[in-house]
């Protein structure tokens, strides 16, 4: 993994293990997954989960100790307003976003998920820490010339930071690119959606460069990934 300059080192251990910690942590029943492709963290999950992704490729087995598991080969706008989860009082207390890396996407995905949340529930999303600049372009012609593509999720976090001061938010380290785990949600809340016109406005096209690399990483503090998953131990 090439660091460039200016660009904080994650630490071992992976997204996945975090994930776990909280599956336990907060004794969830349900667990909503967007994006999960060939179904890697859904295989370490031991409570109910629906995941959600256009173009499952799954990997292994996923079927595992999970009472009830429902999967959805389709867009995550379409299974939002699909409504199954309100239509058989499916309340998730844990959700990770992994979909589509654009921002336009990862709102809507966030804001959705939150709409069908517990209150004291945790949504995490993947992919806020690039370690480089290329890794977050836009350019969907351009993911054959890099290594990795976080796309711009980066710009989650001064969005929420912004428009949703309410909600708590820990930005983690985790191998490789990044978590962003987010309590006090407020399923009620409608600023994301009413918002969204300004918000991507003015974040949809800037570049991280613009934006400031330094000015990034110093609008939060990065905790140790190892650090986090002790203190959901304990």
């Amino acid at each position: 993994m090439l660091l460039a300059e200016g660009f904080p080192q994650a630490s071992k251990p992976s997204y996945r293990t975090i994930l776990t910690a909280l599956e336990s942590k907060l004794n969830v029943e349900w667990y909503l997954e967007i994006g999960s492709r060939t179904g890697t963290s859904l295989a370490d999950r031991k409570c109910n989960f629906l995941a959600v992704d256009p173009d499952f490729l799954l990997d292994g087995a996923v079927f595992n100790k999970s009472a009830a598991q429902f999967f959805f080969q389709e867009e995550s706008d379409t299974f939002f307003e699909r409504g199954f989860m309100a239509a058989n009082s499916i309340v998730p207390e844990l959700a990770f976003v992994d979909g589509m890396h654009l921002i336009e996407y990862v709102l809507r995905d966030f804001r959705n998920a939150e709409s069908a949340m517990a209150t004291d529930g945790v949504i995490a999303l993947h992919d806020v820490l690039p370690f480089n600049t290329r890794m977050t372009t836009r350019d969907l012609s351009a993911l054959d010339t890099i290594d990795a593509w976080t796309g711009d999720v980066w710009k989650i976090i001064p969005i929420l930071q912004r428009w949703r001061p309410d909600l708590e938010i820990d930005v983690i380290g985790a191998w490789k690119t990044g978590l962003l785990v987010v309590r006090n949600l407020d399923p009620q809340n409608r600023t994301l959606f009413d918002k969204e016109d300004e918000i991507l406005g003015e974040f949809q096209e800037l570049d991280l460069a613009d934006f400031g690399v330094k000015n990034f990483f110093d609008s939060f503090e990065l905790l140790d990934s190892a650090a986090y998953v002790r203190g959901l131990e304990t």
